[in-house]
């Protein structure tokens, strides 16, 4: 894919450099978002939960790795919505996306979602159709 786009290009190659996310550990990456991941104190029983924040258009990144099967994770980008990424944006770039009405933070947001071979990719908007969140989930479909 060449996008129009630079910030849509990078989070193409994100999406493929993280196919293999049921692999990663967290210096891979940090090594593919350019900041560094660190184990945050309100891990619970289930899942191993690492956070990092930058300045960039991945403004943050949390990272949840099951205890149970650490090939189980979910990769939650925040973007900064002045980046200004449309939805529509995102379905002409994504063809394969999938409307689905909810939202982990706002049930009555909507999210576009892709299944690929090793998980699903959601992107998430806020209430002026604006990227603000990509996650990227292992945990369902290992």
């Amino acid at each position: 894919m060449t996008s129009q786009n630079p910030n849509l290009e990078y989070l193409f190659q994100l999406k493929t450099k993280l196919s293999s996310l049921s692999e990663l550990n967290t210096d891979n990456l940090a090594k593919i978002l350019n900041f560094s991941l660190k184990e945050i104190i309100s891990s619970n029983n289930y899942f191993d939960i690492f956070l990092g924040v930058s300045s960039n258009l991945i403004t943050q990144a949390e990272l949840r790795i099951n205890k149970n099967d650490d090939r189980k994770k979910i990769l939650i980008l925040e973007i900064n919505p002045s980046e200004n990424i449309s939805e529509e944006t995102v379905k002409n770039e994504y063809s394969k996306t999938v409307l689905n009405a909810h939202s982990p933070n706002d049930p009555t947001r909507e999210s576009l979602n892709i299944t690929e071979s090793w998980g699903k990719i959601s992107f998430g908007f806020n209430e002026n159709g604006v990227l603000i969140n990509v996650i990227f989930d292992t945990t369902n479909l290992l």
